[in-house]
């Protein structure tokens, strides 16, 4: 494992959006979605991105990253069973006092870069407690990036005030699976701007090809 910043990397941070990965697949395995085509209607809230009024299913609310889908899904779950999933995950602190329809959005629920990366390997290895068909709905919606001999799965996660990003999931070849976690804070740092600095480094180390 290579780390930069190996004291940030260990700090506990708010997930933001990429809790939607554990998210779905909770829901997934406890029925709650019936698979990655599960629509929820639109709760008729006008929100500030366009693509957030309307219907969506599990797929398009993890690409998206619609916060409200999850919201409902979450309050579907319930905290009983929500706590019990993250505490048989080992999930970061796994606190989620913070709200059942908040906590891991800059609320109670804390997750390191180097549990995340983690997380993940455990994901790409199938050694996680889900079955295949909740794992390949989400490695499915996952999927940034993909041509012959590459895939690359991702997921965001933005906070404001302070600022906060993420840009994780890993890049599948056939020499190997390589799992990387960004996670800045700052000004201005949020998912979407930290996503080309990773894939820099990502090029510069030979994961990815340079363009």
């Amino acid at each position: 494992m290579r780390v930069w910043n190996p004291a940030r990397a260990a700090e506990r941070v708010s997930p933001c959006s990429t809790f939607k990965i554990p998210h779905a697949l909770i829901a997934l395995e406890l029925g709650v979605l019936d698979g990655p085509d599960h629509v929820l209607p639109w709760d008729g809230t006008v929100r500030d991105r366009e693509l957030l009024n309307r219907d969506h299913d599990l797929a398009s609310a993890i690409r998206h990253s619609v916060v409200w889908y999850f919201q409902e899904v979450a309050t579907r779950i319930g905290p009983e069973r929500m706590q019990t999933a993250l505490d048989a995950l080992g999930y970061g602190n796994r606190d989620i006092s913070g709200g059942q329809t908040t906590f891991w959005l800059g609320g109670s629920l804390r997750l390191s870069a180097e549990e995340q990366a983690v997380f993940l390997a455990r994901l790409a290895r199938d050694e996680l407690p889900f079955g295949d068909a909740a794992q390949d709905a989400v490695l499915d919606a996952l999927v940034v990036h993909e041509e012959p001999g590459l895939v690359v799965r991702g997921k965001t996660g933005s906070r404001r005030n302070p600022d906060l990003g993420w840009w994780v999931g890993w890049v599948c070849r056939p020499q190997g699976d390589v799992v990387f976690v960004g996670c800045a804070r700052g000004r201005g740092m949020f998912g979407h701007t930290l996503r080309p600095r990773v894939e820099e480094v990502l090029r510069a180390e030979g994961v990815l090809p340079r363009s």
